[in-house]
């Protein structure tokens, strides 16, 4: 009897120290991973508690068409090309015409069959930061291409928008001609949107060949 107590005793305590065990890994650990854990220590930020959320861009665009309400400028120049005001509204898929304002033809470069752009927001200081980063260099050979499009012609393009807990203004920052002498980049009409705060942050493990936010030249 007293053996079978023993037996008894010593299976209780070993399924005690099972669930303790288990009951200690479902606790939170000291490093979230969600972006909503974002850590900040003055301006700088804890890395090792973050969620990298800052994605690579790429923006599926359509044929240039002609675009009604365009009319075309008495010169070109620098700013050439518009953008058409942003709709706000829940739909996850935003909707934009890129429209030549200008009176001669317009060449967009591309790489992939994507426009060279990416999306930026304001940051808790209101300053415009980057939540996207442009990969120059993808590894199975890249693919540069140009589009003309004509006077009062616009392409049509899809882009994702972003849900998060930090309220803010956002922008489309569009590279025109990222291997030629000159850069011109054009911006979007801001925008209202959200995003997480760890979109602000890219992984610091990527290499910086792999990373661009279209500076200019």
């Amino acid at each position: 009897m007293k053996k079978f107590s023993f037996l008894l005793g010593s299976i209780l305590l070993s399924f005690t120290a099972i669930f303790f065990l288990a009951a200690q890994g479902a606790k939170p650990t000291n490093s979230p991973t969600t972006s909503s854990s974002v850590v900040y220590a003055s301006d700088d930020i804890v890395f090792d508690q973050i969620d990298f959320s800052m994605k690579p861009a790429w923006y599926r665009f359509f044929n240039p068409k002609p675009f009604s309400e365009a009319s075309p400028e008495t010169s070109s120049s620098r700013f050439a090309f518009v953008f058409e005001d942003i709709e706000n509204t829940q739909d996850p898929i935003i909707r934009i015409n890129l429209v030549n304002i200008s009176n001669i033809s317009q060449a967009l470069t591309t790489q992939n069959g994507s426009l060279i752009m990416i999306q930026e927001a304001l940051n808790p200081q209101g300053d415009w930061k980057p939540i996207e980063y442009w990969n120059y260099s993808w590894g199975f050979g890249e693919v540069f291409d140009e589009i003309a499009v004509q006077p009062t012609q616009s392409l049509f393009i899809t882009a994702p928008r972003y849900k998060g807990e930090f309220n803010t203004q956002l922008r489309f920052k569009l590279k025109i001609n990222p291997r030629g002498d000159a850069d011109q980049i054009v911006y979007s009409q801001p925008f209202e949107g959200s995003i997480d705060l760890s979109q602000f942050h890219s992984d610091p493990n990527l290499e910086s060949s792999q990373v661009s936010f279209l500076e200019e030249k």
